[in-house]
């Protein structure tokens, strides 16, 4: 009973953290595309 606790436990936690690398890398591909979009600016004003 003990252990079935122990792993019910440990199975949350592992939820959680799955959770927060979803959540880090939607804010990387975020992040990348603003970087992106900044750069396709700055070439389309080179370009004009």
């Amino acid at each position: 009973m003990e252990t079935n606790d122990v792993l019910h436990r440990h199975e949350r936690k592992f939820r959680r953290s799955r959770m927060l690398v979803k959540v880090s890398l939607a804010i990387l591909l975020l992040l990348i595309l603003l970087l992106q979009y900044d750069h396709i600016v700055n070439w389309l004003k080179n370009l004009g």
